[in-house]
C-alpha cells in the first residue's frame, strides 16, 4: 500500500478505537413520565380497592421522594390526593384518601401494600403494566 507510512495502521486503529468508544457509551436509563396521569392513578386505586374508577376523583398528584423502607428512598415517586365513594354503615359516603406511587421500567407506575393472608403476609402490587400481582 502506497502513501504515508503508518497510514493504514492509523486508519485501522482509528476504526477500532472508535468502535470501542461507541460500544462503551452508557445506555441511558429509562426516564419515567414526570407524574402519573390522573386516569392511571384512578385506575390503579380502583383496581387495588376493587371499586369503579369512576368513583374516584383525583384532586392532585405531586412528585415526591418517598422512603420505601428504613434508609431506602425511591426517586421516582408521586403522591396522589383524591376523593372516593365508600360504603360506610350501609350508606355511600365520600372520603378523602391519599396513595403513594412509585415507578420502574418493568411495572410502570405502581403502588403496593402488605396484606394479611392465611399463613402470614403477602405483598399486593398494583401496576400500570401488569395489573394486580400478589407476592407470597
Amino acid at each position: 500500500m502506497r502513501g504515508r507510512p503508518g497510514a493504514y495502521f492509523g486508519g485501522i486503529m482509528g476504526i477500532l478505537l472508535g468502535g470501542m468508544l461507541h460500544a462503551q457509551e452508557a445506555v441511558p436509563a429509562p426516564v419515567p413520565p414526570l407524574l402519573p396521569d390522573h386516569a392511571v392513578v384512578a385506575r390503579l386505586i380502583a383496581e387495588q380497592a376493587d371499586v369503579k374508577a369512576s368513583d374516584i376523583a383525583v384532586a392532585v398528584v405531586i412528585g415526591v421522594e418517598a422512603e420505601i423502607c428504613k434508609g431506602v428512598k425511591a426517586k421516582h415517586s408521586a403522591q396522589a390526593i383524591f376523593m372516593w365513594r365508600v360504603v360506610q354503615d350501609g350508606r355511600l359516603a365520600r372520603r378523602a384518601g391519599e396513595r403513594t406511587f412509585h415507578w420502574n421500567e418493568d411495572l410502570g407506575w405502581f403502588m403496593y401494600r402488605v396484606v394479611r393472608i392465611r399463613g402470614g403476609e403477602a405483598i399486593d402490587i398494583c401496576s400500570e403494566h401488569h395489573g394486580l400481582i400478589q407476592v407470597r
